[in-house]
């Protein structure tokens, strides 16, 4: 067998075992992903970090409408939240 055949007949089955193992892989990677654990996590995490970043931005947005609450013609407005959020906590 010539040499350039030789090293072409090898170069092709180190290609072959090199994808066999990435989809050996991307096969574990994929039964991780749809494991009912994994699902599960996932949405722990996503509600949580959905919770918190709400969170967040309401208590922004209450704090700039306290600052802007020495404005006359937002008062009401003003006063009209602060109302509603004290009285949902009861």
């Amino acid at each position: 067998m010539p040499k350039k055949a030789a090293s072409t007949t090898l170069a092709i089955k180190f290609e072959e075992q090199s994808l066999i193992k990435e989809l050996h892989l991307l096969r574990q990677e994929l039964r991780m992903a749809n494991s009912w654990k994994h699902r599960l996590l996932w949405a722990v995490i996503t509600g949580f970090g959905t919770v918190m970043g709400a969170t967040v931005v309401v208590a922004i947005v209450l704090f700039i409408l306290a600052q802007l609450a020495s404005i006359e013609l937002i008062r009401p407005f003003v006063e009209w939240v602060v109302h509603i959020v004290e009285n949902a906590n009861r």
